[in-house]
């Protein structure tokens, strides 16, 4: 009775191990065309995303798909080079990668150039191989509210607005690494958050 026994409780073990090592995402592929599905499977196999933020992502990446389609062939590359170093550095569906969708969808919606998004993306790959992942997650929502908002800064409690006036290129340099090159005059704002 006991061998029995002991047998069930192996076998239950074993499966466990088995099946949750099923469901893990091992990383991106480096293939552009199979780069939208294993981002799904890398957001959508995380199993701490429940609720209204698996919704959240649903929608995101509808309109992610979008704009991938949108990218030229050497952007693709360049994304899926990203995002296995962001992988790579522990980025999960919860902590970067929304961002960084969010971001990239950001890009497509603006006025910004190929070339710019180019030097962006080049910039992002340098930051992400010589920061942690916090500094570099930091860096996205930064280039996420430029684009979106038009902030410069911005935190809970304070934000800094250059208004819809400026225009701005990235570029990337390798004393500086990315950043946005302001080239108009620019009506600054700052506001309090309450």
């Amino acid at each position: 009775m006991r061998k029995i026994v002991w047998t069930f409780f192996c076998c239950v073990f074993l499966f466990g191990i088995f099946d949750s090592n099923a469901q893990r995402f091992k990383g991106f592929s480096g293939s552009t065309d199979t780069y939208m599905d294993e981002l799904n499977e890398m957001i959508f196999s995380d199993v701490n995303l429940k609720g209204d933020k698996k919704k959240e992502y649903e929608v995101l990446l509808e309109q992610y798909r979008q704009a991938w389609n949108n990218f030229n062939i050497q952007h693709r590359k360049d994304i899926v080079k990203l995002s296995q170093q962001m992988f790579k550095k522990n980025a999960r569906a919860r902590s970067g990668f929304f961002e960084f969708i969010q971001t990239q969808i950001a890009f497509q919606s603006s006025n910004q150039s190929p070339e710019s998004y180019n030097q962006w993306l080049k910039g992002m790959s340098e930051y992400i191989a010589e920061h942690n992942l916090k500094i570099y997650n930091q860096a996205v929502v930064s280039t996420y509210n430029l684009l979106d908002g038009g902030f410069l800064y911005l935190s809970k409690s304070v934000r800094w607005y250059m208004g819809d006036a400026g225009g701005y290129v990235f570029r990337n340099d390798s004393i500086r690494g990315v950043y946005a090159d302001i080239n108009s005059e620019i009506d600054l704002s700052y506001g309090t958050i309450t």
